[in-house]
């Protein structure tokens, strides 16, 4: 102990007398430090001296004035008082110019209202049992100028997770005098409430200036029926019983604040336009809850009095435990907090809650000791064993240093087992509510006993046996002489109860029967602790093995990539076949394996391939399903040297090559569509457009072959992404390579690839071929998207030039009139889609390291579903224009002289007239047309040379709509030639199909 704390005579703890010290005098002190030094502790790992060899005053061995109160509690009954609504106001305009101006006074705020929340962190109810009342703020009164008043402030409790509670009493003044007046008006609500009123000081508010013979004489309106805060649907339903058995990301509303009273503009009316009371706010609703945690702790230390358990939980933690050489330092529990993730590092241990999400730590509570019939309540017994059973696992502390240890174990087994025995009986007395009682001997009746829940019969569901509770023992003071005998003594039978060869100590039958572990420690000077760390970890969930639920949906890819195990399984043959001459299979060997995957190969064909709980991926599932066909022994062998970065890798380019020889057959369906609905469709002319105004005369083909363009571009970038998708990732391993010479040549011969990857690292983690499809496709979506927007405006009434085939369009639900191009907007909405898919991926892989990494499972999705998007829209594309109807009378009826502007133009040009000037001399025309309200043809030959006197008599042969479009004679323009020649490219891009 420190100075300044000396032996008061007559006292057997001084150290709970601070205050007597502070007339000791120097002297006294110094005498008492001598004193402190030996008395501290007598155990030594030096017999020889009777000074300890441990760190005096260390925080393992403090000194008393280190003894903090202990701030814990795990019961608390509080009162919650949900906030009273503020009162209205009576207010008048006051201006100038206007002597008695109309009430505009604001209402009163809403009360705040009651939350709970159970969270981590918190672990005990100390902070509410302290309080006693809580209350939620009061609203604002209303103000002048119809300004509302502000709404009180929430009160918000937070309690630990595991919280229990019940409510017991209820006080809703509102409720009460709704049931009053009901009760007084004839059951009925609102029948003998018309007024007059008088003032009541209880619900009315008067102007401060009013006199009592205004009071006398005033007219009060009927009260407004009492009214309820919108937030009572969602208040929980009353009497409250929860369990927060989980952490909860919103509170729960307990009670809702009361509203707040009317400003004085609500009871206008002709009589009183200026009315002078208001009323005042409801009171807010008062509960009266029991909480109790029905989890005290992850781990429990169970022990005799001074076995060491407050030290091993200051060795554990960084609580202040209270410790000390005498039996019962603590009448109740400590918890303490064992952090295994400070979030500066990797978390030491992976550990995670039941729930799934991650765990940063977990408790422990000390606590306090057990003595011989304890179940008997002898020491305080029955209250310190309530709290055993409600720790998850159970840390038995014996000390080696005060006897034997196996009888120590006994000893507080069998004060546990008995408790639990007397909880079973109790709960089986509790289970038949019906007691026969028989007053009169020839009758009986039936007496109900309320079986309610309360803190004997909890609230909560029923926990486990303390039996079935994970346990083990903590050997503490192992750093004595002699423990070590006593140490293996325990050991020896605590192996015996893990075997079933020795009954559990605590006598009950489904006990936990898995191995059961003895740490020795030395608590105070810190020794073994962290065996004990890692034990707890062990049976809280860690090192199991076993993945979340949830975490294998989340990491599964089957139901994604099985759509590779064609690819998969040839590229499995072809693996095989090349380790033959590596050496690793033998011909027998491969023969079998050939055979095997062939039938796997016919399950998935047929529809009978069943995939099983374990199976991950396609490559998980084939291979899995082949060691049930022809044996594991031989199957195992199959991937040696391979690695599924490598295998996934080359089923997806496998896959990818044969869908883009699709999408390339697709592509070119709709380019000869184009091509025969242009030479088809040659003669018809229409309106070209640009800013979507009338621009100037083309064919009809022109169009078509625009969009012909774009897609023939598109095709040679297919055609070079193919060339990139189509070379062999296989052989290349993990990330280093193949170990065993296999043939990678020969495996891209066999697969159909034109040529190797040539660096491993780069083959498991490239995925820029499938960006590449995406980029690909999302330019085609692109070309499709204007395309059938296009179309949309074209095939529209105000256009009418084409219309669809009822097979790609719909009707409208409620105006039969409607025929709606869904299959264009769809490939144009579909577009969008595509590029999303493009973008996505492009954001998850441009951050991750390189070679392989789980980010690239990402990677398939996108892929699929771009593909069949493409696949499906190419083909939806054909067909809509392969069977659409052009209407030429009505694209011929869209054409107008205005158009031939530039034909004017090019006119005088050809009679040697500056482009420059004959452009304003032709928009000089349009304009004069214009204000004739004429078409441009039929102005006479005087108005066209009244402008400009260069103008012939010939000028009207201009305004001819064929001999416009054929004199864009040059290739590329809309002359029959040149439509002729584009045709004639085509065909020979898409050689002659």
């Amino acid at each position: 102990m420190p100075p300044g704390r000396p032996h008061i005579r007559g006292t057997l703890t001084p150290f709970l007398y601070p205050l007597l010290a502070s007339n000791v005098t120097q002297g006294v002190r110094s005498s008492w430090i001598a004193v402190s030094s030996i008395r501290r502790r007598t155990e030594s790992t030096t017999v020889e001296s009777s000074v300890p060899s441990y760190e005096q005053d260390s925080h393992l061995n403090p000194p008393p004035t280190d003894y903090s109160r202990t701030i814990f509690a795990d019961r608390a009954t509080v009162t919650f008082r949900a906030g009273s609504g503020g009162h209205g106001c009576i207010s008048f305009i006051r201006e100038k110019y206007i002597a008695a101006g109309p009430a505009n006074g604001g209402d009163g705020g809403t009360g705040g209202s009651v939350y709970i929340q159970a969270v981590r962190g918190e672990t005990s109810l100390h902070k509410l049992a302290r309080r006693g009342i809580m209350k939620a703020g009061r609203g604002k009164n209303g103000q002048g100028k119809t300004r509302g008043g502000e709404r009180g402030d929430d009160l918000i409790i937070q309690v630990p997770v595991g919280t229990t509670i019940r409510e017991i009493e209820r006080v809703d003044p509102d409720a009460e005098e709704e049931s009053r007046v009901e009760i007084e008006a004839g059951g009925e609500y609102g029948i003998n409430k018309n007024g007059p009123y008088k003032w009541s000081r209880e619900k009315w508010l008067l102007y401060p200036a009013i006199t009592s013979e205004d009071i006398a004489s005033a007219e009060f309106p009927s009260l407004p029926r009492a009214r309820k805060s919108p937030l009572l649907a969602s208040q929980a339903q009353a009497p409250i019983s929860l369990d927060l058995a989980v952490p909860m990301e919103r509170p729960i509303l307990l009670a809702a604040g009361a509203v707040g009273g009317l400003g004085n503009p609500h009871f206008v009316t002709k009589a009183a336009p200026r009315p002078k009371f208001c009323t005042k706010g409801s009171t807010g609703v008062s509960i009266t809850l029991e909480l109790e945690l029905k989890l005290l702790a992850d781990v429990g230390l169970v022990g005799l009095p001074n076995a060491g358990k407050s030290t091993l939980l200051r060795a554990m933690s960084n609580s202040r435990a209270r410790v000390g050489n005498w039996a019962f330092t603590t009448l109740q529990p400590n918890i303490g907090t064992v952090v295994i993730d400070n979030h500066r590092d990797r978390p030491l241990f992976a550990l995670n809650f039941e729930t799934g999400e991650p765990r940063t730590n977990f408790t422990i509570a000390d606590i306090p000791g057990l003595v011989q019939d304890a179940h008997l309540d002898k020491g305080l017994g029955i209250s310190f064993l309530r709290h055993v059973e409600r720790a998850g696992v159970l840390a038995f502390v014996v000390d080696l240093n005060a006897g034997d240890a196996v009888e120590a174990l006994k000893a507080l087994w069998r004060e546990v087992g008995e408790y639990e025995r007397m909880k079973i009986q109790e709960e089986k007395d509790a289970a038949d509510p019906l007691v026969e009682w028989s007053p009169i001997t020839n009758r009986q009746e039936n007496i109900i006993i309320n079986t309610s829940p309360d803190f004997s019969s909890p609230l909560a569901p029923h926990t486990p046996s303390i039996a079935g509770k994970p346990w083990f023992v903590v050997a503490t003071k192992a750093d004595l002489p002699g423990t070590k005998e006593n140490f293996e003594g325990l050991k020896v039978y605590l192996d015996e109860i893990s075997k079933g060869n020795t009954p559990h100590p605590s006598g009950q039958g489904q006990a936990w029967d898995k191995t059961v572990q003895a740490v020795p420690v030395s608590a105070i000077n810190g020794h073994g602790v962290d065996q004990i760390r890692d034990w707890i970890i062990h049976l809280l969930g860690g090192f199991t093995g076993e993945m979340d639920p949830l975490m294998n949906q989340y990491n599964e890819s089957l139901s994604i990539d099985r759509v590779f195990y064609a690819q998969d399984i040839k590229g499995s043959i072809a693996y095989a076949r090349a380790n033959v001459k590596t050496g690793i299979l033998t011909q027998d060997e491969f023969d079998k394996i050939e055979g095997g995957l062939k039938k796997v190969f016919g399950e998935w064909e047929e529809g009978r391939f069943q995939p099983a709980p374990g199976d991950e991926d396609i490559h998980t599932a084939n291979e899995r399903r082949l060691g049930e066909i022809i044996g594991t022994h031989v199957a195992g062998k199959l991937h040696t040297g391979r690695s599924r970065n490598d295998q996934v890798a080359t089923d997806m380019r496998m896959w990818l090559r044969d869908e883009l020889d699709l999408i390339e057959e697709h592509l070119i369906d709709l380019l000869k569509v184009i091509a025969r609905r242009a030479e088809q469709d040659i003669d018809y002319i229409m309106p070209s457009y640009t800013h979507l105004q009338r621009a100037q005369p083309v064919r009809w083909s022109q169009w078509l072959l625009s969009y012909a363009t774009a897609f023939e571009s598109d095709l040679a970038r297919l055609r070079f992404t193919k060339s990139n998708v189509n070379k062999l990732p296989l052989g290349c391993g993990a990330v280093a390579g193949n170990a065993f010479g296999i043939d990678r040549v020969q495996m891209a011969k066999e697969l159909g690839f034109e040529g190797l990857i040539m660096n491993s690292m780069s083959a498991v983690g490239d995925r820029d071929f499938v960006v590449e499809v995406l980029q690909c496709a999302s330019t085609i979506g692109s070309h499709l998207s204007r395309w059938a927007e296009d179309l949309i405006i074209y095939s529209s009434l105000e256009f009418g030039y084409v219309r669809l085939a009822d097979a790609y369009t719909t009707g409208s639900s409620l105006m039969p009139q409607k025929k709606n191009s869904d299959s264009l907007e769809l490939l144009r909405g579909k577009s969008g889609r595509v590029f999303g898919a493009m973008t996505g991926l492009m954001m998850s892989i441009k951050g991750i390291p390189s070679t392989y990494n789980k980010d690239l499972q990402e990677s398939l999705q996108p892929m699929l579903d771009t593909v069949k998007t493409l696949k499906d829209s190419l083909q939806i594309a054909a067909r809509a224009l392969a069977t659409a109807t052009v209407y030429p009378d009505k694209m011929r009826a869209a054409l107008s002289p205005d158009m031939l502007a530039t034909d004017l133009a090019e006119y005088l040009v050809r009679k040697g007239v500056p482009f420059r000037e004959t452009h304003h001399l032709a928009g000089k025309m349009v304009a004069l047309a214009e204000d004739e309200k004429k078409g441009m043809d039929e102005l006479t030959i005087e108005q066209f040379q009244g402008v400009d006197k260069r103008f012939g008599d010939d000028v009207l042969s201009v305004f001819d709509y064929e001999r416009s479009v054929e004199l864009k004679d040059t290739t590329g323009g809309t002359s029959r030639r040149a439509i002729l020649e584009q045709l004639q490219a085509l065909k020979k891009t898409l050689g002659g199909r």
